[in-house]
């Protein structure tokens, strides 16, 4: 038989068989390929055109019919398994409008707004305590909330930050960090209603308002004998009582100003200065 005719007689074989690295057959039909291409898979029949095209002859007249390749399900199968661990999706946006407010002694109110998609968020700090490294905030255990309280706070400038986590754990960037910084202790109120009496001849009774949890108090004044600067007031003695007489005054013009201290040492700012002009008798 002539080379012509034993190919003549592979393209006249009704089905063929085709495997295409070790996958399941491929059957291939002699029918018009226009017809084949609509019942065809996409897939399986890009791979099969690449055999077919070394058939000789009427490789244009065939058509598939079977089942998709072995390694074409197992993509399919590997990318649905992708899929479905999230591999593919895009991490949540990051938290915004991160807050501290301070609401104690040795706590704060951190805060920030809710964001879509995500199902918790964690949270971080970092302070002279920490050598400024970041370290995760465990006041921070309720994962879904967006706000919480952190204790134990110092005398210290702290910085926080925080990030939004997916369904399939991806997480977004951190937020931009904010620096807060807290006073432990409150200071004292200013002390009020400041006045000054004329009582004798060089004598004047100076006065305030009780400061509710101050302990003591301290007193200055001011006059052309110190040049224009602020001195303690030497007659002030009972640093505890909102009054005193002050002595030895001059037909000067005096200011004077007060301010509250508390049990930790903490001061107040300085009071209203009050303006003085003292008579003497003659």
């Amino acid at each position: 038989m002539s080379k012509k005719a034993q190919n003549e007689e592979q393209v006249e074989i009704q089905s063929e068989e085709i495997k295409i690295q070790n996958e399941e057959p491929i059957k291939i039909q002699s029918e018009e390929w226009e017809n084949g291409w609509k019942e065809g898979h996409e897939t399986g029949r890009k791979e099969a055109l690449e055999e077919l095209n070394k058939v000789p002859g009427k490789s244009n007249k065939m058509k598939i019919i079977s089942h998709l390749p072995n390694i074409i399900i197992a993509t399919i199968a590997v990318l649905a398994f992708l899929i479905s661990l999230g591999v593919f999706d895009s991490p949540p946006p990051t938290p915004q409008n991160l807050t501290v407010t301070r609401t104690g002694d040795t706590t704060a109110h951190i805060s920030w707004v809710k964001v879509s998609g995500a199902i918790s968020y964690e949270a971080q700090f970092r302070s002279p305590n920490t050598n400024e490294d970041w370290r995760k905030d465990n006041d921070y255990f309720n994962y879904e909330e967006t706000e919480y309280t952190v204790r134990n706070l110092g005398n210290y400038t702290y910085h926080f930050r925080v990030r939004s986590v997916s369904s399939t754990g991806l997480r977004s960037e951190w937020s931009e960090v904010i620096a807060y910084t807290h006073e432990r202790y409150e200071r004292p109120l200013i002390p009020q209603n400041l006045t000054a009496i004329r009582t004798g001849d060089r004598t004047a009774y100076i006065s305030w308002d009780v400061v509710t949890d101050a302990v003591s108090y301290e007193a200055q004044f001011q006059s052309p004998n110190t040049n224009g600067e602020w001195r303690i007031d030497g007659d002030y003695n009972d640093n505890t009582t909102t009054s005193y007489i002050s002595f030895n005054l001059g037909d000067y013009t005096y200011h004077f100003r007060v301010r509250s201290v508390s049990s930790e040492g903490r001061v107040s700012e300085w009071s209203e200065v009050l303006t003085y002009t003292h008579q003497r008798d003659y």
